[in-house]
């Protein structure tokens, strides 16, 4: 038996919500044991909750959004892939007024997820050789601003943030390599393909560029870790970075003098264990665009820009 997950809206008459009456939003929970003959303990779990955020603006100070997340896996306890699943997510940009219809509204693949930063993090997990697929969710407009792999070097880390100092400017940055269960464009006439690095401001789906190698098959290499690489006398790099040269700036032009730096794992390349040499490419941005025709790569790379659609 599958039982389906319930959002429940109390109405609320304008006379009620002038006088302040509470408003209730009731969402439903399950979980069901399914029959299985070959013993894999099956069972689909529906599972909702309610999460009140904060979010900071540098102008308009802080904000509490309410997030409903309803959670819905399947498969085995026991299995070699012991859950698929599904995230739904609804949101309202203050939760004293969440009365009414959701603002926004995203369903992602994904098996767990919470809120981190100004996003919420959904996670895929991955089987076997693959890696956990992490997915960026804005909550303040419901975009899905980035899909990335999970680092392999370090695998708690998070996508890396630049910060403008004394501005509200920030940019991300991710990168989806074809070692996770996230959809990825990569067949067998498109078998070069490495990756998709992405960059943005995190409020709307960032701007996405392939990442490709012709020495062999894309599936060579594997994200290592991606960081944010400062062009200032002490080589600033990491996850977290300032960018000090535009401070007080609000003017997306003023992001330039940085890169995307994306460290990538060579893996074995024919039966007799031979390895592809590990390699790092670095994109520049300037005024606030990512220059692929400025990268630092190794011959027999590529990046090139995808369009919105792709």
């Amino acid at each position: 038996m599958m039982v389906a997950a319930l959002l429940t809206l109390a109405a609320v008459t304008p006379s009620e919500a002038q006088s302040g009456a509470p408003a209730t939003i009731v969402g439903s929970s399950s979980f069901t044991r399914l029959p299985d003959s070959a013993g894999h303990q099956r069972f689909h779990l529906v599972s909702q909750r309610f999460l009140v955020t904060r979010l900071m603006d540098r102008y308009n100070g802080q904000s509490r959004p309410l997030v409903h997340e309803i959670v819905d896996q399947s498969c085995c306890i026991d299995g070699e892939k012991d859950t698929q699943g599904t995230i739904t997510l609804e949101g309202w940009p203050s939760a004293a007024d969440a009365s009414g219809q959701p603002a926004w509204h995203v369903r992602i693949d994904a098996d767990e997820g919470a809120i981190w930063e100004e996003f919420y993090k959904g996670v895929l997990l991955g089987c076997c050789d693959e890696t956990d697929a992490q997915t960026y969710v804005s909550l303040k407009t419901g975009a899905v601003a980035f899909v990335t792999s999970r680092e392999w070097d370090t695998r708690d880390s998070d996508i890396p943030h630049l910060l403008v100092p004394n501005s509200s400017l920030e940019r991300w940055a991710a990168f989806l390599d074809g070692y996770t269960d996230a959809p990825f464009p990569r067949s067998k006439q498109d078998a070069d393909l490495v990756g998709i690095l992405q960059y943005g401001p995190g409020t709307q789906p960032a701007a996405r560029f392939e990442v490709r190698w012709s020495g062999g098959s894309g599936s060579a290499y594997r994200l290592a870790k991606v960081e944010f690489a400062v062009n200032d006398s002490a080589q600033t790099h990491g996850v977290n970075v300032d960018l000090w040269r535009a401070n007080a700036q609000e003017d997306p032009s003023s992001l330039s003098g940085f890169g995307i730096a994306v460290h990538l794992l060579g893996q074995d390349i024919n039966d007799r264990g031979d390895r592809a040499p590990d390699v790092v490419l670095t994109v520049p941005v300037v005024s606030d665009r990512v220059r692929p025709d400025l990268a630092k790569i190794p011959p027999g790379w590529s990046v090139r820009a995808l369009k919105p659609d792709n």
